[in-house]
């Protein structure tokens, strides 16, 4: 469908890295030097401070944004990126062409009311929850980014929730969940005892914004021979220190699991916890999903999306704390459920494709724009 594609990095010196098969022999266009500047740079000792990373990505991202701004001339439709289309978006309304926005996380100023919230209850989350550090500036940008835009693509109802009252009421706003991968066989659940200790997994980044200190709280007040909990996952730096001095809970700790392990690894878990504060989506919510294996995960992400309470996982309220503890309570009560829930997290998931995912961003195009996609010899 698209007459040009614009990144700043392709494929660099060959690698596997900013790619993608489909993409390869695609109109692609590449806007580099500032990018190798920045990752240039972020090697210096003392350049990777809060503010400096934040100038250096702006700075990257206004340089692409205007390159690109001057080379929209024969499109008829401007599909733009957080952060990164501000001028393009401009330029693309000047001259009567539709714009389309997609935002994947929640918009800054929800994630910010979110973050001081918890700063209430723990002053010394501080360091660690870096929504707070976004500049005036960009948050501006990120305003006009969203006013601008004829309609905006949203991972989940929660992102789309977080900006409604900041998007103009001519505004469409677009819910299309992101796609599972089925093509890993699900968990085997035929050995399963009821009375075997709940198998908990944590998975992603190990930061408060996904809930991780409230998930050690929780599972700190329930009898330790009840659970077991794995982490796999990258920590926020410092963030283990903070936790290991506040909770006296053990767990295992699997470090970042290549993306090809994690249907294994979920696998061999009963339950995955996903307590997100905010979370644009949480893909790992389907890769747990097409694993066979029920999900507990709060509303802040894109668990409303995919989870049905009770049927193929449980949902909760992150500003209330004690509602995660009772999901683990729930799950530890109606363990014998739990291998008939993960059949429907699998079915769920094979609902819930790539191949779905495209088809109604295509569709949301062809309504924005007055072509028609362009059959390129295969289908989705």
């Amino acid at each position: 469908m698209l007459s040009a594609f614009h990144t700043t990095l392709f494929r660099p010196l060959r690698t596997r890295f900013r790619s993608h098969p489909e993409l390869f022999g695609a109109p692609v266009f590449r806007h580099p030097a500032r990018e190798i500047l920045r990752l240039a740079a972020i090697h210096i000792p003392g350049a990777r401070s809060s503010a400096q990373l934040h100038t250096m990505i702006d700075w990257v991202s206004r340089g692409f944004d205007r390159s690109v701004s001057r080379l929209i001339n024969d499109a008829d439709t401007v599909y733009g990126y957080e952060d990164s289309c501000l001028e393009t978006l401009f330029a693309a309304k000047e001259s009567g062409k539709k714009t389309v926005y997609e935002l994947p996380t929640a918009f800054v100023a929800e994630a910010q009311a979110l973050s001081q919230s918890e700063l209430k209850s723990e002053p010394s989350l501080k360091p660690f929850l870096r929504s707070l550090d976004e500049p005036e500036y960009r948050i501006r940008r990120k305003i006009q980014e969203i006013q601008t835009a004829d309609q905006i693509v949203c991972a989940s109802t929660f992102v789309a929730r977080s900006i409604r009252k900041h998007v103009p009421s001519a505004n469409s706003i677009e819910v299309i969940p992101y796609g599972a991968d089925c093509s890993a066989s699900p968990k085997n659940w035929d050995t399963y005892n009821p009375s075997d200790r709940l198998k908990i997994l944590f998975l992603g980044q190990l930061s408060p914004h996904k809930g991780l200190h409230h998930l050690f709280g929780a599972l700190e007040t329930l009898p330790k021979e009840e659970c077991e909990l794995t982490l796999a996952g990258e920590w926020s730096p410092g963030f283990s220190d903070w936790i290991s001095a506040r909770f006296r809970v053990s767990y295992t700790y699997r470090g970042k699991v290549p993306h090809v392990q994690i249907p294994s690894l979920c696998a061999e878990h009963h339950l995955l916890v996903f307590p997100a504060i905010q979370d644009g989506f949480g893909l790992v919510l389907l890769e747990a999903l097409a694993s066979g294996i029920p999900v507990l995960a709060s509303y802040n992400c894109g668990a409303s999306d995919v989870v049905c309470d009770g049927d193929n996982g449980y949902l909760f309220h992150p500003l209330n704390p004690e509602g995660l503890r009772t999901g683990i309570l729930r799950a530890l009560q109606e363990r014998e459920r739990l291998p008939d829930m993960g059949f429907r997290a699998r079915t769920t998931a094979e609902g819930m494709t790539w191949a779905r995912y495209r088809s109604q961003v295509a569709s949301l195009l062809c309504c924005a724009s007055s072509f028609l996609p362009l059959q390129r010899g295969r289908s989705d």
